[in-house]
């Protein structure tokens, strides 16, 4: 069964980041952000790119993302990771994606990044501004951005220093990946991806839990997954 894809909606990265994120009980509901009035699970954003960073194998690669309001980062695992691979740090980019929350971390999961000109910057801020009026910016904002910015960097610095220490595949992403591999018509098998995966059964159920969660994978009938075309 194909899930139906949410509206994207044009956003400043500081009413993505500060705004509750709200996770959906039910396993067909995303989970999303409330503003202005909309449930938004999926957003579009015109943003510089501060930083890149990227596994080793390139199994995994993210970007730090700042569009002059606030920081945010873009993460792809797997083979999603070509949506980033030829970016470059400087680039101005159109990004469609979905947010996420793993922790504390609000992010994005990228369907499209767009390389795109300087010119875009401009008209963006004005049908922003046009949306939902003009931002109002004071030094506490401006304060509050810059220890932002700072703890995502230091955050980015701790993953670098650690990436090469991971393993090429980490548990959620072998979870993923043996829905994927086992997948059939029906669904892959819950109980044989958690004993293939050969992560602890507590573990391996957790992981399902927030994959379903936020949205990644459902369950096409009881006990069989599938992941969201």
């Amino acid at each position: 069964m194909a899930q139906s894809r949410q509206t994207a909606f044009k956003l400043r990265i500081c009413d993505i980041k500060n705004n509750k994120y709200i996770k959906e009980l039910g396993e067909w509901e995303p989970n999303y952000i409330l503003f202005n009035g909309n449930k938004i699970s999926r957003v579009n954003v015109i943003a510089n790119i501060i930083v890149k960073i990227e596994s080793p194998d390139k199994s995994y690669m993210s970007i730090l993302l700042d569009d002059g309001t606030e920081t945010i980062r873009a993460k792809c695992w797997r083979e999603d990771t070509k949506i980033l691979e030829n970016l470059n740090i400087g680039y101005i980019v159109l990004v469609i994606g979905r947010i996420r929350q793993y922790g504390e971390e609000i992010y994005l999961t990228p369907e499209i990044v767009k390389n795109i000109s300087h010119e875009w910057v401009l008209v963006r801020k004005l049908e922003l501004d046009k949306l939902y009026g003009k931002l109002i910016t004071n030094q506490n904002n401006k304060d509050t951005k810059n220890k932002n910015y700072e703890l995502e960097t230091n955050l980015i610095n701790i993953s670098e220093e650690r990436i090469e220490n991971l393993p090429n595949e980490s548990k959620r992403q072998k979870i993923f990946s043996l829905i994927e591999k086992l997948d059939t018509e029906v669904g892959a098998d819950k109980i044989q991806v958690i004993d293939e995966s050969g992560i602890d059964k507590f573990e391996s159920e957790r992981i399902i839990d927030d994959l379903l969660r936020e949205g990644e994978i459902f369950q096409i009938k009881p006990g069989k997954l599938k992941l969201i075309d």
